[in-house]
């Protein structure tokens, strides 16, 4: 593979991926200096929704999105 071009990684806050000692993110930062590292923005909102689905409505209205998801994947 080719990771020249790599300018970017992202993963959740765990120190084993984010590191800024010996974590995922600084080993591939000390061959390729470009590939920044942002905190996955996407891992972030899921913990939010997931903590606050404990609703009802919020429980429901999640369960409908991810089966319009999957539908919009298979069509």
């Amino acid at each position: 593979m080719n990771f020249q071009k790599l300018v970017g990684q992202g993963y959740d806050g765990a120190s084993a991926m984010a590191g800024h000692v010996c974590g995922v993110q600084t080993r591939i930062r000390g061959y390729y200096p470009t590939a920044i590292f942002v905190h996955c923005a996407s891992q972030s909102l899921n913990m939010v929704i997931s903590d606050r689905s404990e609703g009802i409505i919020i429980g429901s209205t999640c369960v409908i999105i991810k089966g319009l998801f999957v539908f919009s994947e298979r069509a």
